[in-house]
């Protein structure tokens, strides 16, 4: 299981990738915190995050990125 400290740095690089508009490293810093929901039980954050990365690599012209998440999803049988 992740550290705590691993999903305070993964909450940390998402807010400043939020702030910069940097959707290159947002959706995997996303997809990083969907394997730490995911790991912890919380299926209904990770479905939630995962609906988030993948919609943000498909809006930012990602497409093997958005690919890679929609692997993600169907990994950890999230809606």
């Amino acid at each position: 299981m992740p550290s705590r400290d691993a999903a305070l740095t993964d909450s940390t690089n998402i807010w400043i990738c939020r702030e910069l508009g940097n959707i290159e490293g947002l959706a995997p810093s996303l997809a990083n915190q969907v394997i730490i929901f995911a790991q912890q039980g919380r299926r209904m954050e990770a479905s939630r995050v995962i609906d988030d990365a993948l919609s943000l690599a498909r809006k930012g012209d990602y497409p093997p990125l958005a690919a890679q998440i929609r692997e993600m999803k169907e990994e950890f049988q999230l809606r």
